[in-house]
């Protein structure tokens, strides 16, 4: 902003500089003030120096609604938990799973059958999504020897791992004690199959059922249809050609057709006489007699 200098006349005589007091500066300043707060720029200058409010890293601060599953009264139940959200979710949800239920659940029943002291290593997930496993640490093979508490435990982690991830196929292998052993299936190392786990998670099935009694009627009930629908073409295939007749069995006739006259035709002609076979020979034998005499 360029100041003016008032140019004062030369005309002899001594003009008084105009005096600028205090309070006029002190009004000056305060009305340019004013303007800069009422202005764009002045709130722009304001908006700048408010601290932009720091977006929350997932993991750090924002949690969502997560449950996993311990064994209430011999049941796989689910607790609800608050686990950190975000890519990491399941991770954070098995050592949910891992620290087993707190005081007062364990109070309300609530039991787990993973050991303590079992550690979370790391988590795999196949690019399509369709198989996520579990890395779990070498205290996971205090329950080899005990069958019925490893598959109980298997069926902990897989059913809190579907829940959380969505995917249905889950893996769980375990860290060896020795260095740079490939980690091991667990339910291999003991001796569980995936059959039991899923038997513990969906239930048994019901009792009394007869697997070969399910295969008979799947196979039976097609066969019984077959014959139906054969016997059925057959009769059918009977009606359209009447006029065919089935030879007696054990005996030699041969089939003969039957024919419907009209009652109005002429009655066939007779069938010519033949002459026995036996008579034909002694006649030619009496003529070969009478020749030999002549």
């Amino acid at each position: 902003m360029k100041i003016r200098k008032k140019r004062i006349p030369d005309d002899g005589i001594r003009h008084a500089a105009p005096l600028v007091t205090p309070a006029a500066s002190i009004t000056a300043a305060a009305l340019c003030l004013l303007l800069l707060l009422l202005n764009p720029g002045g709130r722009w200058a304001r908006a700048q120096e408010e601290t932009p409010p720091v977006p929350e890293t997932p993991g750090e601060g924002v949690s969502q609604a997560g449950q996993v599953y311990f064994y209430l009264d011999g049941v796989l139940t689910p607790v609800a938990r608050e686990v950190a959200a975000g890519p990491q979710a399941a991770e954070f949800t098995v050592m949910e799973l891992l620290n087993g239920p707190k005081e007062e659940e364990k109070a309300q029943g609530y039991v787990t059958y993973i050991p303590e002291g079992v550690k979370l290593r790391y988590t795999t997930v196949k690019q399509d999504r369709s198989e996520f496993s579990v890395n779990l640490s070498s205290e996971l093979m205090e329950l080899s020897g005990d069958r019925e508490r490893a598959i109980r435990a298997l069926a902990q982690l897989v059913k809190t791992l579907r829940e959380v991830t969505g995917i249905e196929k889950i893996g769980v292998f375990v860290d060896l004690e020795e260095t740079g052993a490939q980690p091991e299936d667990a339910f291999k190392a003991l001796g569980v199959t995936p059959r039991e786990v899923e038997e513990e998670i969906s239930g048994p099935l019901p009792s009394g059922v007869n697997w070969w009694l399910i295969l008979l009627l799947a196979v039976g009930i097609p066969a019984l249809v077959l014959l139906v629908v054969l016997a059925l073409m057959h009769g059918l295939r009977k009606r359209s050609n009447p006029g065919k007749v089935k030879p007696v069995v054990g005996t030699s006739s041969r089939p003969t057709m039957r024919v419907k006259r009209r009652r109005d035709a002429s009655p066939p002609p007779p069938a010519p006489w033949k002459e026995p076979r036996n008579a034909r020979k002694g006649r030619k034998k009496g003529r070969k007699r009478d020749r030999k005499e002549d």
